[in-house]
């Protein structure tokens, strides 16, 4: 009985809407293979976004599908996030996260607030420490979104739980790099205080993650884990010896810093070796430029001992 109304349904004269004088025929769809993935419409809508317009948009698609009641795994929002980055719209990235509301992007998962600062990074970095605006404005949204963080509707609750991004050394590795590249630009003075800010907090906090693991089975799995693990700590490990040439060395926290900048090194030369060695092994990646192979390249190549 249910096959036969079904399929009375689907042999239903189409319907005719009439739109600016025009006439449209609207044809009934098949619900069991009709209905267009959540997952693959949005990645690819972000995909075909080219100019300013076409990001624009983008609050109003999250909020389309919020009001849908459909969610996205961080996965998900870190593509968009990627996408955004690559087109230097991080602006639409820190509007969609400002109405949460609205758009329902939350920054409540430790990788996607880390990706968020990546993104934002990206800019200042393709153009070298010289570009002072660049610098700035990269430093102005990454507390933009430091303090989101501390907003309920993303993750500020009032006690810090495991795994939460405002206790990560990355991020707050990530401010002090800008905060140190800022400075720099400033001919070395901290005039507003927030290398010294920043690199107390710093001492305060955790790693958030570990070096990958041998254990991912798939080598372009391990590659791409391991581009992103030292992407970010390049970050940090700049941050940290960039704020060296501001701090007073006489002073505890520059003694504390240099100690953990130190320990990181370590792990970060030898990361970026292994790295290497693993995009080697790989034909189909090995003629790639990675972009954590670049940043070590153009802010600790001729830092690192």
């Amino acid at each position: 009985m249910y096959k036969g109304k079904y399929k009375k349904t689907l042999d239903m004269e189409p319907a005719i809407v009439t739109l600016a004088g025009e006439e449209f025929k609207l044809h009934h769809i098949d619900k069991t293979k009709d209905i267009p993935s959540r997952t693959k419409g949005v990645i690819e809508a972000v995909k075909l976004m080219k100019d300013k317009r076409d990001w624009d948009n983008l609050p109003h698609l999250l909020a389309g599908m919020k009001n849908a009641k459909r969610k996205f795994a961080p996965s998900i929002r870190n593509r968009i996030m990627g996408r955004a980055a690559a087109n230097g719209r991080m602006d639409v990235m820190l509007e969609c996260a400002r109405r949460v509301d609205y758009t329902g992007f939350q920054l409540n998962d430790p990788d996607l607030v880390l990706d968020f600062l990546r993104g934002i990074m990206y800019k200042a970095v393709a153009l070298g420490e010289r570009d002072a605006k660049e610098t700035e404005q990269a430093l102005v949204w990454a507390e933009m979104v430091a303090d989101m963080l501390e907003d309920e509707r993303h993750s500020g609750k009032r006690n810090i739980v495991e795994n939460d991004p405002r206790a990560s050394r990355e991020v707050v590795g990530i401010l002090l790099d800008l905060a140190a590249m800022r400075a720099t630009q400033r001919n070395g003075k901290d005039e507003d205080g927030k290398v010294v800010r920043y690199a107390e907090r710093l001492l305060g906090t955790s790693f958030l993650s570990s070096p990958p693991e041998d254990g991912i089975k798939r080598l372009t799995g391990r590659i791409q884990a391991m581009n992103r693990w030292l992407q970010i700590n390049v970050l940090v490990l700049h941050g940290i010896k960039v704020a060296g040439q501001v701090l007073d060395p006489s002073t505890k926290v520059a003694v504390e810093l240099e100690q953990i900048g130190t320990s990181l090194e370590e792990t970060v030369n030898r990361e970026r070796e292994r790295m290497i060695q693993e995009v080697a092994s790989n034909e189909a990646k090995k003629d790639l430029k990675f972009l954590a192979l670049n940043y070590y390249d153009k802010l600790l190549g001729q830092q690192t001992s």
